[in-house]
């Protein structure tokens, strides 16, 4: 080859960013915001990925059933009825509350 002949790799390489050039200009204003979107998401759901492989879900599990054992191992002593804000005294199904008139 003469040295100032393009060498096969330079021809494509140039041909490569010619023909960019010319689906960028051909290409919508929407096509090219659609485009950077996709490749945020795709960006994004890596991300995501990464981190929920980060996450030990056992933690959540446990931490979800503390909350429910807290929530049901309530004394029958003294139950208070938070929605109503009425405490009811000795047992929960006490005559008053059967009644109605714990909520008077």
């Amino acid at each position: 080859l003469v040295p100032f002949e393009p060498t096969v790799v330079e021809m494509l390489e140039g041909w490569i960013r010619k023909q960019a050039e010319i689906r960028s200009e051909i290409a919508t204003d929407v096509d090219k915001t659609i485009n950077v979107f996709v490749q945020r998401q795709n960006t994004l759901a890596a991300e995501i990925q990464q981190i929920a492989g980060g996450i030990d879900s056992t933690v959540a599990v446990l931490q979800h059933t503390q909350a429910i054992e807290e929530t049901l191992l309530i004394s029958g002593n003294d139950v208070t009825d938070a929605a109503e804000g009425t405490q009811y005294q000795d047992d929960y199904y006490a005559e008053s509350h059967l009644t109605g008139d714990a909520y008077v």
